[in-house]
């Protein structure tokens, strides 16, 4: 802060009345005595006062200076803080950001794995499902061909006798033959139909089987994800108050401690300054009733019929 910076305006501007005298009881008195004393006429009746100079030279300027200082002082000390909060506080965010992307990347993994681990064993579920479905159906072709052999095993077997012992033309050989074959595919058409109607019911079963394990997969899946999102809030609401605690403590303890002694501070020195002004103004008004002054000038530099009254306010003011 410049010198005199904080002085208003009364004492910065040489247009402006520091001290008035009651103006039209001197042009009274001076017409009354026209033809007085010359020396009495041409006496000063401005004052001139350098402020800077009576600032400085008040016997508590060096007060308004040491307060000044440990004000810049506070202040810097604040800023530093703030500034290390700040950084610390990037440093808690970045980490806090790596912490869950590390996070993140373990629990998609984790996640994928698990799925994997499921797949693998829902496949095989349906494997041996499967197995066990083809199993069963052969038992039941088997046991149905059975059937069937019981069914036309005479008729076939007697037929197949008649063709190889019995003396037939060519016609009846012929028709035999024809009454064999037909046996032989009406009984292979009933095993396919069997063999078809096992396979398609196997079929059946092993499509609902899988829509079951498709949604036992996706119910799991969404399980792993509602776990996995849980965990995550979680952990970001644990590094979200852990930066804002460290950062919080950081600017209770010096930051804002700064700021308030920096304002009572400035509350001390603005005291300090006012009661420098008055004991100017005080002084200066002393003198110009002393000395008969109607005006005093602040930082007049020429002015013929004038008298500087710094040097004899200072001395008013260490008296």
């Amino acid at each position: 802060m410049k010198e005199g910076a904080w002085m208003p305006a009364l004492f910065r501007n040489h247009r402006r009345l520091f001290y008035t005298m009651a103006g039209l009881a001197l042009l009274a008195l001076a017409a009354g005595c026209g033809q007085g004393d010359k020396a009495a006429q041409n006496a000063p009746v401005i004052g001139i006062l350098d402020t800077a100079k009576a600032i400085q030279g008040h016997p508590q300027y060096q007060q308004v200076q040491v307060l000044q200082r440990e004000i810049n002082t506070i202040q810097a000390q604040a800023k530093l803080a703030d500034t290390k909060a700040k950084q610390a506080y990037e440093q808690e965010k970045t980490a806090a950001a790596m912490d869950m992307d590390s996070l993140a990347k373990a629990m998609e993994q984790q996640y994928q794995a698990r799925m994997k681990g499921k797949q693998n064993e829902l496949t095989q579920r349906l494997k041996d499902k499967a197995a066990a479905l083809n199993n069963d159906n052969n038992i039941k072709l088997d046991a149905y061909v059975k059937e069937l052999d019981q069914e036309y095993q005479n008729q076939i077997f007697n037929l197949q006798v008649k063709l190889r012992t019995l003396q037939l033309t060519s016609e009846e050989q012929a028709s035999i033959q024809k009454e064999l074959e037909a046996l032989q595919t009406e009984r292979m058409n009933k095993i396919t139909a069997r063999q078809t109607e096992l396979s398609n019911a196997m079929k059946k079963e092993m499509e609902a089987e899988e829509k079951i394990a498709q949604k036992e997969l996706e119910a799991y899946s969404q399980t792993m994800q509602q776990e996995t999102n849980e965990r995550l809030e979680r952990r970001n609401k644990e590094l979200s108050a852990k930066v804002q605690s460290s950062i919080g403590s950081l600017q209770a303890s010096e930051t804002a401690q700064g700021v308030q002694s920096a304002e009572e501070k400035k509350k001390e020195l603005a005291a300090l300054k006012e009661s420098i002004l008055q004991d100017l103004r005080n002084t200066a008004a002393q003198i110009a009733q002393d000395r008969g002054l109607e005006i005093i000038l602040a930082d007049v530099k020429i002015y013929t019929n004038a008298v500087d009254i710094t040097d004899e306010l200072l001395q008013g003011i260490k008296d």
